[in-house]
């Protein structure tokens, strides 16, 4: 994945927005996440790495018998923390 070149938000980027003290303290904490998620993706980051989470890939192949059209998800996750 190509990560994109931009990493912050500016005032100057909100020339149009109403006036006030607000566009600060909201571009901050924009600027911190995208500072958190740009360093994690940077690094190879995989959501199975970063969050307690089961994924599952799969294909599916529509018919036009809506009672063909199914799928069952059946987790075997088990959350064991290790400490």
């Amino acid at each position: 994945m190509q990560l994109p070149l931009f990493r912050r938000i500016t005032e100057e980027d909100l020339n149009d927005a109403p006036k006030g003290s607000w566009k600060g303290k909201l571009l901050y904490a924009i600027n911190l996440f995208f500072q958190q998620i740009y360093s994690g993706l940077g690094n190879n980051l995989t959501p199975e790495q970063n969050c307690i989470s089961q994924t599952k890939t799969f294909s599916l192949a529509g018919s036009s018998v809506v009672a063909n059209n199914t799928y069952n998800f059946v987790t075997s996750y088990v959350y064991n923390p290790s400490i």
